[in-house]
């Protein structure tokens, strides 16, 4: 029997659970112990990423932690299956559910992206969590970053993963003012979707670093195109949804982080550091993950973001990654 203990109490929580999975080889014999975890959204999603990755959908063997108070959905996929909802049932989602939707319920059957869908997505989600949200903050302003990143993040899955799922969690704890959002799916990864502009993939080519060049403002894969109607033509790619989100989390003295197949990235501005770990993935994971001391002044910042990294990147974001 091959008995890993997951223990994050020890220290920092995504830093634990990517040397466990990195210095352990999970298959089916493995036994994973939860007695003594504390889970946060990120390094749950890059637990149920990887074993997605390393033994497909098959049952877990797991020890589950004494007196658990809740239950945030990863029990429910070790015991084999997705915690999937419909996308319309959104709004009774609680604050430590794992949610998994299905990338094809935002397809019409002309192999189009229903940007309404996303946008009624985004507000049933956004909706069900203000309650839990106004209890760290008051600031208005916090709801509608909140609303932003998800709606931007979903899109991106939709758009560019070429998967099959998206799996969401977000975690909050009043007492510190912590929020964190995190949101994975089981695509193709970075890579595949950026190969797809004919200018990224030769810098890909030369061995440019994909998660680098995700991140720069005016860089997509321009694959979308494809999927948006002339009606939905404020939808169309430029580049500037990661770049915006990851600039907003530093703006905060957060913490933003990347994954894709093999390798992960974490920016901490408050520690003022940038870390590059391994992993071992399908697909796209992000987090976004900050306190809120001070005063949260979103629209404010996020304009001068915009501006900022529209003139770095000598191109202009769409109307939609401009719009709250």
């Amino acid at each position: 029997m091959n008995k890993i203990k997951i223990d994050t109490l020890s220290k920092n929580t995504n830093h634990r659970m990517i040397e466990i999975l990195n210095n352990n080889k999970i298959n089916e014999e493995t036994v994973l112990d939860f007695s003594t975890s504390f889970f946060r959204p990120f390094s749950t999603l890059l637990l149920i990423s990887t074993l997605k990755k390393e033994i497909g959908n098959k049952k877990i063997n797991y020890i589950k932690r004494e007196n658990d108070s809740f239950d945030m959905g990863l029990y429910n996929y070790l015991d084999g299956g997705y915690n999937e909802i419909n996308i319309y049932k959104v709004n009774s989602i609680n604050p430590f559910q794992i949610t998994t939707l299905d990338i094809n319920q935002f397809f019409d059957l002309e192999g189009k992206i229903m940007y309404d869908r996303i946008v009624k997505v985004t507000n049933l989600y956004s909706e069900s969590q203000k309650s839990l949200l106004n209890k760290i903050t008051e600031e208005a302003d916090f709801i509608d970053f909140f609303s932003y990143a998800f709606r931007e993040l979903l899109r991106n899955s939709i758009e560019h993963s070429y998967g099959r799922k998206v799996t969401i969690m977000q975690n909050y704890i009043k007492g510190n003012k912590y929020f964190e959002f995190s949101i994975f799916d089981d695509g193709r990864g970075l890579e595949y979707s950026l190969s797809k502009n004919k200018k990224i993939k030769k810098r890909i080519d030369k061995g440019e670093d994909v998660i680098k060049i995700a991140l720069e403002p005016g860089q997509s894969s321009f694959d979308n195109y494809k999927y948006v109607r002339p009606t939905d033509i404020k939808w169309k790619n430029s580049g500037f949804g990661l770049a915006i989100i990851k600039e907003m989390c530093m703006e905060l003295n957060g913490v933003f982080t990347i994954c894709s197949k093999n390798k992960i990235r974490m920016f901490s501005k408050y520690e003022n550091k940038e870390e590059n770990f391994e992993c071992n993935i399908d697909g796209v994971g992000i987090q976004i993950r900050f306190h809120l001391y001070d005063s949260f002044k979103f629209k404010e910042n996020f304009n001068d973001v915009i501006k900022k990294l529209e003139a770095q990147g000598g191109a202009t974001a769409s109307l939609m990654s401009k719009r709250i």
